[in-house]
Parts: structure tokens; sequence; C-alpha cells
């Protein structure tokens, strides 16, 4: 998450807060009380697999197709077969922002010549080191969760959902093993009443939109769309758009697997830190104007003076 943060533009500080924030938060804190290490590790490379993305669609590079495809297939790989599928949204709004954003034919025509490029040559790397998995799947060997049945109740879904509000807001549905110790649940904070909890929640989003006041390009609107797509599929199939989210689930291929909805907000933590890197970054570099008749304040150093002796401090940025 550094780097790519770090990659969108950002100095070193806000880059880090943002890596904090991508790893204290209630889904990948809920992924290790859960027991779900195959989706914590994928959860942890999934901004390693953007940022490479992001660099196929600015350049023409078969070395970072081949480390995309590499990527892609660690993820398959070492975790779970079906995780990575929780990436497809991402790359596919980052995508379309991306072509929407360019006005030119030739730009247009050379974005497209670099897709084609990386899907010709990626995807049989894929498939390729992907063979010893893929092989037996469709022999009929495969473990129990790789499966392509959508059988699971109604009941079922909402019970692994939260209303959109909570998935807006990042409150994870699973503890596993906490829940089971009675007293604790996502909704039940030891020292705040739940309207506070939602409340101290809520801060992180909504940090996140302040990046809408310092950049607006097509990246920041493709990752505040990720953040809402995320909490929309996240709240399965409760109101409000029960009824989209159960034609996906039953039509699009692949989507009825992913049978937990509550874990969509994965999509909301990996959005939120790049965008609450871009506010921190926007803060950092605004300076007040001074109004007239107060010039005498721009006079004043903005930097500490170092006493003699100590100089070497002098070349610490203290604005990022």
């Amino acid at each position: 998450m550094y780097f790519l943060a770090r990659n969108m533009g950002v100095s070193r500080i806000p880059a880090l807060v943002a890596a904090l924030v991508f790893v204290l938060n209630q889904y990948f804190i809920s992924r290790f009380a859960s027991g779900h290490l195959p989706f914590a590790y994928a959860y942890a490379l999934f901004p390693l697999l953007l940022l490479l993305y992001l660099k196929i669609l600015a350049k023409d590079s078969v070395f970072v197709i081949l480390c995309f495809a590499t990527l892609s297939w660690i993820i398959i790989s070492f975790t779970r077969l079906d995780v990575i599928l929780y990436s497809v949204p991402i790359l596919i709004i980052v995508t379309v922002a991306r072509f929407t954003s360019l006005r030119s034919k030739a730009n247009l025509r050379i974005l497209l010549i670099r897709l084609t490029k990386a899907i010709a040559i990626g995807s049989p790397i894929l498939f390729g080191l992907s063979a010893f998995q893929i092989i037996p799947i469709l022999s009929g060997a495969k473990a129990a969760f790789v499966s392509t049945d959508i059988s699971i109740p109604i009941p079922e879904l909402e019970f692994w959902s939260l209303s959109f509000k909570k998935s807006l807001l990042g409150f994870s549905r699973e503890l596993g093993v906490l829940n089971s110790q009675g007293g604790i649940s996502w909704s039940v904070h030891p020292l705040l009443t739940e309207i506070s909890y939602e409340i101290l929640m809520a801060v992180i989003p909504v940090i996140a939109l302040l990046s809408l006041i310092f950049r607006r390009d097509w990246l920041i609107a493709s990752l505040i769309a990720t953040g809402l797509v995320g909490a929309f599929l996240a709240k399965g199939p409760t109101p409000p758009g029960q009824d989209v989210y159960l034609w996906l689930y039953n039509n699009v291929p692949l989507f009825g697997v992913l049978k937990t909805p509550n874990r969509w907000i994965m999509l909301g933590y990996i959005a939120y830190p790049l965008l609450i890197a871009v506010t921190m970054q926007g803060v950092f570099s605004w300076r007040p104007q001074i109004p007239h008749g107060l010039t005498w304040i721009n006079r004043i150093p903005w930097r500490p003076q170092i006493p003699h002796g100590l100089t070497w401090i002098n070349r610490i940025p203290w604005r990022p």
C-alpha cells in the first residue's frame, strides 16, 4: 500500500498513513480473528496487484505484464482460488475510468493495444502456472470450497451481510473466535454506544471523501467508485438494491461462488487509505493566504531555527 500511494504522487508520511489504515481496520483484523488467513494474505497483496495494473495502463512493458501474471498466480495458488475474484471489480472500475478520461482517439487506441497485449501475454502465463490446479479441477477433483454452486439460502446471505450504511463505514460482519466468546460483536464496543461507534468509524470514509477538494481525476473517481461498489456488494441481499445483488448472484458467472457478502468491504479498505493519503497530501501542501494588512506574517519563518551544532536537523523536511 505504501508504494501504491507513492505511485499516486503523495509523499512519504501520507503514504505511511495509508499503509497503517490499510492494516489497522476491521476487515484485516477480523480475518485473523476468524482464522481466514488466505483472505488476509490476498488482501495484503491486492495493492501490489493494483500498482502493477496501473503501470500496465501507463506504459508498454512486458516485464510488468509478467509480474502481474505471476502475482495473480501467487494469489490464486497460495491463498484460495476464489479470492482473486474480489480484485475484479476494482480492476474493471479503474479500466473504465481510464478509458473515459481519454479524449484523443490515438490515446484510446494506445491504451487498447496495451490491454490487448497484456491479456495476450499474461493469460497463457497465468493459466500455464496454474495448470496443476486447473487440470485436476476440470477433471472433477477439487476442494469443497471450489464450487460454482449458488444454492445458498437468501437468509444465510443476509446473515453474512450488514446494512449499506455499516458497510460503507467499514464494519466487518465476521469476528470468528472473538464472537464465539460472547459479549463481543461488530455492533458493540466496550466503551462506546453504537451511535458513537458509527461516528468514530465514519472518520475514515469522510477523510477519504475530502480528497475531492484537493484532487479530481480519473483515479480518484475510480477509487471513490470502488468504495461505493464495495459497500453495495457487502450489504448483500438487503435494501437498497437487493434485487440488483440477487440478479448478480444468480446470473454473473462465478459471482455466486463468493458466498459471504460482507467480505466485499475489502474494496473500501483498499480505496479509503489511498484517498486519505491524497487528502493528507493536499492539507500538507496547502499554505494559507495572508489577508492584506497582515503581510508581516509572511516574514515569520515557517521552519524553526536550529541552534549551531544541530544544523543537520535543517535537512529534515518539515513539510512533506
